[in-house]
């Protein structure tokens, strides 16, 4: 597999939480909490989903080319579309 960048993998990260996390933002995850944080990918709730991501992306055989546009299509459409769901799945590692 070809080398996929840290950031890209943690773009990743951003859209499986926007789609597949269902905690309150309140008191159970601290995603929002560590957002604004100088580091926040070294914090618990960010370095769980950036592992996650990073083992979706491995257990799925991608190119950066397709990650790219994975991450573009999200932006673009910001729904949860077939493409987006045959990538994510219910992949919760």
């Amino acid at each position: 597999m070809l080398e996929i960048k840290d950031k890209d993998i943690r773009r990743v990260a951003e859209i499986m939480h926007d789609v597949q996390c269902h905690q309150s933002h309140t008191d159970q995850c601290g995603w929002l909490y560590e957002k604004d944080r100088k580091e926040p990918w070294s914090e618990s709730c960010h370095s769980v989903w950036e592992d996650k991501a990073r083992k979706r992306i491995e257990s799925s055989c991608v190119t950066p080319d397709e990650i790219m546009q994975f991450i573009s299509d999200y932006e673009q459409y910001k729904l949860y579309s077939e493409k987006i769901r045959d990538f994510i799945g219910d992949f919760y590692g």
